[in-house]
């Protein structure tokens, strides 16, 4: 009834709910659906999404499944097969979770890109820098999982100069920033899983090909501030009180 009366306009669609064949009569409409947000089982996205036709007027596609549990409870990610014919021009908010890859050109143009949710999930330092490559307007970049470098993996840096904000949280993951040309006036977020993990903090000599970066790294509940390589935590001792002599420092 909605449908029937909704003419030409373009809509809003919320997947929330495992019982799918009661959406096929908005499936049929996909050409009109300007976002699409999805958050039912995982197992279900790749099948449902490869069965609909090309979605010219897609804007926001926000994909964050119910995580899928393997055996001993290690959550388990899919490689995204090519979605809506591989047609999705209009495009520009994504966020993928649960997801490890997905084909090369599928996404660009984007403007807002998150990526992933736990560290079990991993990432795809290819994939990733494939779509910061087709999307040189993007404004705000999300990556959070373990991401692992090949040993050959050396891609000229990808040049983002609308860039505003920057989060990349994760072992291996931060390391990206290496390959991002970052504006020095965007705000940087590098954070991990594990605060005492410190080996795994890459040199902030090498982070961004951008001069002047002022990177901080945020660790849990914990604040520092690295500079000159060197990380300066500030503690304020109380004075104490003792017999014979006030005043002395704890």
């Amino acid at each position: 009834m909605i449908l029937a009366h909704a003419g030409s306009q373009l809509f809003t669609v919320f997947i929330d709910h495992h019982d799918l064949c009661r959406l096929i009569p908005v499936f049929l409409l996909v050409h009109r659906i300007e976002e699409l947000h999805y958050s039912i089982d995982l197992r279900q996205l790749p099948t449902l999404l490869c069965s609909l036709g090309p979605a010219p007027n897609l804007k926001v596609l926000h994909l964050r499944p119910e995580p899928a549990a393997g055996p001993g409870g290690l959550q388990l990610g899919i490689d995204l097969p090519s979605i809506f014919s591989g047609v999705l021009p209009s495009l520009r908010d994504l966020v993928l979770t649960g997801t490890v890859a997905w084909p090369i050109g599928l996404f660009g143009g984007l403007t807002s890109f998150e990526c992933g949710v736990l560290d079990h999930y991993p990432i795809s330092p290819v994939h990733v820098v494939g779509v910061l490559r087709e999307s040189p307007k993007l404004e705000v970049l999300r990556l959070v999982g373990s991401c692992k470098l090949p040993q050959e993996f050396n891609p000229p840096a990808v040049d983002l100069s609308s860039l505003r904000q920057c989060t990349l949280i994760g072992r291996g993951t931060t390391t990206l920033i290496r390959f991002i040309t970052v504006p020095a006036s965007a705000g940087v977020l590098l954070g991990r899983p594990d605060p005492y993990n410190w080996p795994d903090l890459p040199s902030f000599d090498d982070l961004s090909l951008a001069s002047e970066l002022h990177v901080v790294d945020d660790v849990s509940a914990v604040s520092i501030s690295i500079r000159d390589h060197m990380v300066h935590l500030q503690v304020k001792k109380r004075p104490r009180r003792s017999s014979g002599c006030q005043g002395a420092w704890a």
